[in-house]
């Protein structure tokens, strides 16, 4: 139960931080940039990051199926 409601805080808190734009950042990346040209960079880094960990965690999945498939087979 408890990791439900550590998961809900995250989640509000995280929400509340990129509403609100009290999130740190690496501030030297954002200095010359316009808000527009800032917002595409978030953008492209969340939408890369759901890419590679959709990835890593099929692959990971892929790999416990086939793990289990093989402890299946032993008898």
């Amino acid at each position: 139960m408890q990791w439900y409601l550590f998961s809900l805080t995250f989640l509000f808190g995280f929400v509340y931080i990129l509403r609100h734009g009290d999130n740190l950042r690496v501030d030297f990346l954002y200095t010359n940039m316009s808000e527009k040209r800032g917002a595409l960079v978030d953008v492209a880094y969340c939408g890369n990051n759901f890419v590679f960990n959709s990835l890593l965690y099929t692959w990971y999945l892929g790999n416990i199926q086939s793990y289990f498939t093989i402890l299946g087979n032993i008898k």
